[in-house]
């Protein structure tokens, strides 16, 4: 981690310090100096300047610690629990880039992503939050899918019209690199019609990305996300 001391906005305070005692002292020695109308006006104008001096320096000095703050790096801390509950690091912390997701970390980032993604509902907020957590947990192709399917299936528009509730069956690894197979269930109600109970699948790539939130760094902080997905009701030969 860096040295605080380096931090860019710790410098402000006294570049702008002696600036401001320099300009005092200048102002103080020109009005006692001489009292003629026409050099306190000159005087002012001087006093606006270093004002506007100031002012411009702080925000320069505000504007370069802002992009030269340092920056917080996430790492990761392997732990073991004991019999007794305790736990005990493991190794010494790594760079999240450098740290190997386990499968079931994977297993429980495609269980909330299809439980996002199919989910109907009639709350708006919670179905913001959803697609808000989809938006963390996508990239490549996946983001330009999604949007897709937003325009097409309209899921913040038929809120408590068409109600779908998801019960996940099975998710294991694909035989192509870096795929996965997820299986669940749907129970879809559109208004006062029977409800239409469906098995599905789908294939779904992953990969990482970058964390660059702070809100990412929360709820992503190891930048897990699916690539590209294609899914359909099971045993059926189209898939979306």
């Amino acid at each position: 981690m860096d040295d605080p001391s380096s931090n860019g906005h710790l410098l402000t305070t006294p570049f702008l310090v002696t600036v401001d005692d320099r300009a005092s002292a200048t102002l103080d020695a020109l009005f006692a100096q001489d009292t003629n109308q026409e050099r306190r006006a000159w005087q002012w104008q001087l006093v606006a300047g270093a004002a506007l001096v100031l002012a411009v320096g702080s925000m320069g000095l505000a504007y370069v610690g802002w992009f030269t703050r340092p920056e917080v790096l996430p790492f990761v801390q392997l732990v073991q629990v004991d019999e007794e509950k305790k736990a005990h690091m493991i190794d010494t912390a790594m760079r999240v880039e450098a740290y190997t997701p386990q499968e079931g970390e994977w297993r429980r980032m495609l269980a909330e992503w299809v439980l996002y993604f199919r989910w109907r509902g009639i709350d708006k907020p919670q179905a913001q939050q959803a697609w808000e957590w989809l938006d963390m947990f996508s990239c490549g192709m996946a983001r330009t899918q999604l949007e897709k399917y937003v325009e097409v299936e309209k899921p913040m528009e038929l809120l408590g019209v068409k109600k779908r509730q998801i019960a996940l069956t099975n998710i294991f690894r694909s035989d192509m690199p870096h795929a996965w197979t997820v299986l669940w269930n749907e129970l879809e109600t559109t208004g006062p019609y029977q409800p239409i109970e469906t098995q599905n699948s789908g294939t779904f790539t992953v990969g990482r990305r970058k964390v660059t939130t702070a809100s990412m760094r929360m709820h992503n902080p190891l930048g897990l996300c699916v690539n590209g997905f294609h899914y359909g009701e099971a045993n059926t030969e189209g898939k979306r």
